[in-house]
């Protein structure tokens, strides 16, 4: 996997109008994908605590990029995605971890944890990504302009 491919892909996910309020930070490396932001308030649900939504977002970004990191060619789209909530978190720096499990002709599953800045676990999830017929070289963000 090539430098430029990697550097791609984070200006392909920082070009997401999604971002601009979650403001994350992504490393990614052949098979796999760190993702970290800061949950705070603006992002809880009425019991006072981060929304699962959130937590999904964080799963299903670091499973994706960390399958995108070995397809050079093609877009990949997210076919499903589970998730399993282990615990409630409030505020503070979260992060998660995906990685590659098995990458298929068509089809490659990734996993990813989600973790609180001391390393609790918040949240496992597991997905399969499809190639699409999409050039990765055409997404907004992919190349530099």
């Amino acid at each position: 996997m090539s430098t430029e491919h990697f550097q791609g892909l984070q200006r392909l996910y920082q070009a997401a109008p999604i971002n601009r309020f979650y403001q994350p930070q992504m490393v990614v490396s052949s098979g796999t994908a760190r993702i970290e932001i800061t949950a705070h308030a603006a992002m809880h649900h009425t019991g006072g605590f981060t929304h699962g939504s959130v937590y999904f977002k964080m799963l299903d970004d670091a499973a994706y990029f960390a399958a995108q990191t070995i397809e050079e060619e093609f877009f990949l789209v997210t076919a499903d995605f589970r998730i399993d909530l282990v615990r409630p978190f409030a505020q503070g720096v979260i992060f998660s971890q995906g990685k590659v499990q098995h990458a298929g002709r068509k089809d490659i599953l990734a996993s990813a944890n989600l973790y609180s800045e001391n390393g609790k676990l918040l949240a496992t999830g597991t997905g399969r990504f499809s190639r699409s017929n999409w050039l990765l070289v055409n997404q907004v963000g992919y190349t530099p302009d």
